[in-house]
Order: C-alpha cells, then structure tokens, then sequence
C-alpha cells in the first residue's frame, strides 16, 4: 500500500507536476472595504458562502463542499471565522479516489482578510487545515494544508454572487505543493447584495 508519505517523497524526487499561477496585475496597494447595498459596512456584520472547494496535489484531487463565515469586524477588518465543511460530499480521484473524510478542522479561526481597492479581490491570509482521511488505495492519512494566501476574485465587484477561489500553498511543511481553487457563492437572499470599494 502506497503511503501518502511515499507519494509525496517520489513527488520530491521528480515526479512532481509543475504548476503554473497567474499573477494579477499590480493593485494601488489601497485597501478596500466591503459593501452592503451600496454602502460601507461600519459595524459587525457576517454574511454566509457555499459551495465546493478542490485541493490538488500532483494532479489528484479532493473536492468537498465547504460552508465558510465571513465576518466584518467593527474596526471594518474582516477574517474568516468558521468553515463549515460538509464531510460526506467530499470525492476524491487517483490515489484520493474513495477516500472517506473523518475530521477536518480549521487551526488558528479568525484567519485575516485584506481587500484590494484596485483589484476588487479579496486575500486571505495564512488559511491552514488539518484533514484526516481513510483511504482504500492508501489507507489513513493526515494532511495539513498552509496557505500563507488565498485569493477570491469576485464575479461582478458590485454586486458580488460569487468568487473564485485560487491559491498554492504547501503540504505537511514540505516541499510538494497544494493547489486550491473553486467557486464561492454568496447564500440565497443575500447574492448581489454585497460589493467590494
């Protein structure tokens, strides 16, 4: 039985994809803030997003759909404060495949969030995750993913649905990396109400 260990050591030794990230265009460097109906949002104030987020490691993958909380704290500051995944959804291809999800949680809550007034985009800051999977091709398994950052780029920036999710970090503080990506979308009742300034 292949270890995740093994895979990742023979990714070390060469068989490793290369990536390719696209680099956005420089921004003003002026934060942005975040807007509800048009308006600065100048007091505490959480809004919901749903959807399926995918973690790639040398071309396979895991998908599961997340359920994160967005929170604009008083001083305009915002981070994410919950995760919200939904174990059950998540599917797994290559050594992944038929892997069963049995803990994800998030370490160090409250990660930061910066908006580029600019670029209309969202990052946030130092995303870690802790998962624990059962796996029929390489048995259990535990995987930390760290994302010094992440992007969220938003569909229309005034008058957001959803965002796009896009970021590279690291696995088990080595040397392979992680891709992260998906779509994020504002929950019903609340899609087209929020912009970025």
């Amino acid at each position: 039985m292949l270890s995740i260990k093994k895979f990742l050591l023979l990714a070390v030794m060469g068989i490793a994809a290369v990536v390719v990230v696209a680099v956005p265009a420089s921004g003003s460097g002026e934060e942005g803030e975040w807007l509800h109906e048009g308006e600065a949002i100048g007091s505490h104030h959480t809004f919901k997003l749903t959807r399926n987020l995918q973690f790639k490691v040398l071309g396979e993958t895991i998908t599961c759909e997340y359920h994160p909380t967005l929170t604009v704290l008083e001083n305009g500051k915002s981070e994410f404060t919950g995760l919200g995944i939904t174990t059950n959804t998540c599917k797994g291809t290559g050594v992944f495949e038929g892997c069963v999800m049995e803990k994800d949680s998030a370490t160090d809550l409250g990660w930061p969030v910066t908006l580029d007034k600019a670029l209309k985009i969202f990052t946030l800051h130092d995303f870690t995750l802790h998962t624990q999977f059962k796996c029929p091709k390489i048995g259990e398994q535990e995987l930390f993913f760290e994302f010094e950052t992440v992007t969220g780029t938003p569909d229309d920036p005034e008058a957001i649905n959803e965002f796009s999710i896009s970021g590279v970090g690291t696995v088990n503080g080595g040397a392979t990396s992680v891709q992260i990506s998906g779509e994020l979308e504002i929950t019903e009742g609340d899609a087209g109400t929020y912009g970025i300034g």
